[in-house]
């Protein structure tokens, strides 16, 4: 994603917005649909969000709010 990212930088895209479907990790509507979004198993769970469940923000908040 973050390379993506970049490369819409380097070519004068001008992203005005992002959408993301939650909030922190342990709310995810992927964690009640284990078979959506890459196949996850109930053993796995995924994290699929900007913040953990302690609403700390995880690496990839910073990709985003640093790219500008």
């Amino acid at each position: 994603m973050y390379e993506g990212l970049q490369a819409a930088k380097a070519e004068g895209v001008n992203i005005t917005g992002m959408t993301f479907w939650g909030t922190i990790d342990s709310l995810s509507w992927l964690n009640f649909r284990s078979n959506v979004g890459g196949g996850s198993s109930s053993s796995r769970k995924q994290c699929p969000l900007l913040f953990d469940d302690r609403f700390s923000p995880k690496p990839c908040f910073w990709v985003f709010a640093e790219t500008n």
